[in-house]
């Protein structure tokens, strides 16, 4: 009678091992920060813009689009960088946040840029955006990373 309780337990220790084991795998293919879109690569994000040249005063458009639907479970957040010679201060209305978030569900996201109007004779100044170094796992650069916006005077 001992032997065979003996051998239930052995039986019950060895199946909560495997099924420890099994919900331990480092298999990350449940990871849902790792969806693959239909062709095996991770979703694939570009930039674009509504206008590549506007007057002072005036605003442009940018876009941040996945190849297909954000389905990870959670957002996408993607950090940003600006640079340019356009002055953040005097050139364009505050930038609320240097990131560009893209919820579960959708695939794309905007940042309405908005130049300040002045009384300054100036050249053309520039403001460019780039997500290259900002993009979270889940997420692969596409063909647009970078996107320069053109500001010309109307002075």
């Amino acid at each position: 009678m001992m032997i065979l309780k003996t051998k239930n337990v052995f039986a019950l220790i060895a199946t909560a091992a495997i099924m420890f084991s099994y919900s331990c795998s480092s298999d990350d293919s449940d990871d849902p920060q790792e969806e693959e879109t239909s062709d095996g690569t991770l979703f694939r994000a570009n930039l674009s813009i509504n206008s590549s040249t506007i007057e002072e005063g005036e605003s442009a458009v940018i876009t941040l689009a996945l190849d297909q639907v954000n389905n990870t479970g959670s957002s996408l957040v993607f950090d940003f960088t600006f640079g340019g010679t356009a002055d953040p201060l005097s050139d364009l209305l505050s930038l609320a946040s240097t990131e560009l978030t893209i919820p579960n569900g959708e695939t794309e996201t905007t940042l309405e840029v908005t130049s300040i109007d002045d009384d300054i004779a100036e050249e053309t100044e520039t403001f460019t955006l780039d997500i290259g170094s900002g993009i979270p796992d889940g997420a692969t650069a596409g063909t647009t990373t970078s996107i320069t916006l053109n500001i010309s005077d109307n002075d």
